[in-house]
């Protein structure tokens, strides 16, 4: 009986240590995330914007030094305080990798990058033929075999992998529904557990107009914006919407679907923004045939679309002309997406944009419809690849969400 008292402070003992680890790992997210998302920064600036002591700071970041993770960089003049020099820490690019997948009709690709997000080797899978789930996953677990075997020599240090691709994905599960133009309907595959168990690696999945959204405020050109909405514009247009600092997900992670809105035009077809401004239509509307989702294999959709991006560019009026069209409808619904969230930024991606006569009348048109409170709302083009969204995502969910066991990465100094 005497002895129930010590058992009682030995559970509670174990649980102030777990919470005391638990708020220790917490701490490192937080100082990491100041480091990944702003760095360089100094150790007194993590301080003041994360809430910590500088004591707490100091010792966090040792152990991020010590672990290769982070570096120190050249002292300098503190503006504040004239004379005075402070060290910058940032991340060390070299201390680790992680891999970048993108997925859609027009590219497939498997990268390997530092932890700066400077690549180091791409794979180019080109697959003709989309449709079968297995055949996808085997040529992404080949390729990125290879590149691990080739330039990783210690996976320790190879945090994880991020997977951008168009579809129905939940992130949370890393389960994939539907992907429309690969011809994947209803597969329900958990995406990210498979590639985790045949790459051994870990792996997180996310909807392609959403990574790059994210990779572009947390790095990128809207970098810092709490307020921002992508529309990615390829054969059919998905959105993305992240407000307050967050992304915005909707029922069924289904936020963002601006190519189902109904678009009123004079011969009363009920028609949608796909169909006026998405690639298809805009291939439909040159007189293009066959091009339904699942009528003709996707990769030479794509290859007709580019080819009609390359036409109206290089100034043939009737391609430029639809494409004009194309864009000025986009633009004015863009003009009423402004007025209804008021985001900082509206960023355009994917390949539609690279077509100059659409980009310029979205553009004119969203100027010219937009509400006087909006006019400092920007409209830009995203060039951000998909791969290269996938990698920042693998940055931020590797090096920010989750927790790092730094024990293994120490770099033991010499004797």
């Amino acid at each position: 009986m005497e002895q129930q008292p010590a058992l009682k402070l030995r559970a509670n003992g174990a649980r102030a240590d777990g919470s005391r680890q638990d708020l220790g790992r917490a701490n490192r997210r937080r100082v990491l995330a100041e480091l990944v998302f702003r760095g360089p920064v100094s150790r007194s600036a993590i301080a003041e914007r994360t809430g910590l002591t500088n004591a707490s700071v100091s010792r966090i970041t040792r152990d991020l030094i010590e672990a290769g993770l982070v570096m120190e960089r050249a002292s300098v003049v503190n503006p504040n305080r004239p004379g005075r020099r402070f060290v910058e820490l940032d991340i060390d690019g070299s201390g680790g990798y992680v891999l970048g997948i993108g997925l859609n009709v027009f590219q497939q690709s498997v990268t390997l990058a530092d932890l700066k997000n400077n690549r180091i080797d791409r794979i180019d899978l080109s697959l003709a033929d989309l449709s079968d789930p297995e055949v996808v996953i085997a040529e992404i677990v080949k390729a990125a075999r290879r590149m691990i075997d080739t330039h990783v020599t210690d996976r320790n240090r190879l945090l994880g992998g991020g997977v951008a691709m168009t579809g129905a994905i939940d992130p949370v599960t890393g389960l994939v529904a539907d992907v429309p133009y690969f011809g994947w309907r209803d597969v329900q595959l958990n995406l990210a557990d498979r590639l985790t168990r045949d790459i051994g690696l870990p792996i997180h999945i996310e909807n392609l107009a959403n990574s790059i959204n994210l990779a572009e405020v947390r790095f990128g050109a809207a970098r810092t914006a709490r307020n921002t909405l992508l529309v990615h514009c390829a054969l059919g247009l998905g959105g993305s919407l992240y407000l307050d600092g967050q992304l915005i997900r909707g029922h069924d992670f289904g936020a963002g679907q601006v190519g189902n809105l109904p678009v009123s035009i004079a011969d009363g077809d009920p028609r949608t923004l796909d169909d006026i401004s998405g690639g298809r239509g805009i291939l439909s509307a040159m007189g293009v045939s066959g091009i339904g989702v699942g009528s003709e294999r996707a990769d030479e959709i794509a290859a007709r679309l580019m080819s009609a991006i390359d036409t109206a560019n290089a100034g043939n009026p009737e391609a430029a002309a639809i494409m004009q069209r194309a864009g000025q409808t986009l633009g004015r619904f863009l003009a009423m997406f402004a007025g209804l969230i008021h985001p900082e930024t509206i960023l355009l991606s994917g390949p539609l944009p690279t077509a100059a006569p659409y980009l310029d009348a979205c553009r004119e048109t969203f100027e010219g419809h937009r509400l006087r409170d909006n006019n400092t709302i920007g409209l830009m083009r995203s060039d951000l690849s998909n791969q290269a969204s996938a990698r920042w995502l693998a940055i931020g969910e590797f090096m920010v969400n989750r927790d790092i066991e730094l024990a293994p990465l120490k770099i033991e100094e010499a004797a």
